[in-house]
């Protein structure tokens, strides 16, 4: 036969497991959910960090791409390179036009227009005027206005924002029509034809043809920018 006050410290000693059992499912529950919380955060972090390095490996590319192509116009302009002056080659350009980049524009209005004269080349772009045009780079027939897949352009206000043609207030800057066009790169590298291709968007890993980044750029002579005279006075 149990005492009244033995039942009742029976009960007690439940009600007390019954809240250190709780307890414990709560303080599991905040565990499981911090880590899958800190899970997901250490996801996006690292898929952030491979989207930045892919994005800085690919405009280096298309830097060490756009000055590659710049040497192969040396190099078609020039005479045969003067000998015995290893480790430099010195190349004489065969026409004084020769001396100066050709210009490649997308707008070739723009290249009469003054207000455009330090402008030399644009992805895309066709040859005005004379001059030798080796290795240029083959673009797309998309410019950078016009919308992507996921609605993103380039509008020539952005690529006037650099501010580095016009006139003396500045007030210069590129139309929807006179904005570069887009290169495309692929798994493969960069394909010889821009032209549209169906496979630029099939994303299956046995496609080598699927596009995973583009560039256009606006090549500008900045010779001259400076005023010396600003610079160098006398005492």
């Amino acid at each position: 036969m149990q005492l009244p006050y033995q039942r009742s410290l029976r009960r007690s000693r439940r009600g007390v497991a019954i809240v250190i059992v709780l307890s414990f499912i709560v303080l599991l529950t905040f565990l499981i959910v911090a880590f899958f919380s800190r899970a997901t955060l250490h996801r996006q972090v690292g898929n952030s960090n491979t989207a930045r390095t892919r994005a800085e490996i690919l405009g280096r590319t298309a830097a060490e791409l756009v000055v590659a192509d710049l040497k192969k116009e040396i190099v078609a302009a020039s005479e045969t390179p003067v000998p015995n002056t290893a480790p430099y080659e010195i190349y004489a350009p065969k026409t004084a036009q020769d001396m100066m980049a050709t210009r490649v524009l997308i707008d070739s209005a723009t290249a009469s227009d003054t207000r455009y004269a330090n402008l030399v080349k644009q992805s895309g772009g066709t040859k005005v005027g004379t001059g030798s045009t080796g290795g240029l780079l083959t673009a797309s027939a998309e410019d950078t206005s016009t919308a992507s897949a996921d609605g993103r352009i380039i509008s020539g206000a952005r690529w006037s924002t650099p501010m580095l043609l016009g006139d003396a207030n500045g007030t210069t800057s590129f139309t929807n029509t006179q904005v570069p066009k887009w290169i495309f790169f692929t798994r493969d590298g960069l394909p010889a034809s821009q032209t549209w291709d169906s496979d630029y968007k099939n994303e299956k890993t046995s496609n080598p043809k699927f596009v995973t980044g583009r560039f256009a750029y606006n090549v500008y002579d900045e010779g001259g920018l400076a005023r010396f005279k600003n610079y160098f006075r006398r005492p």
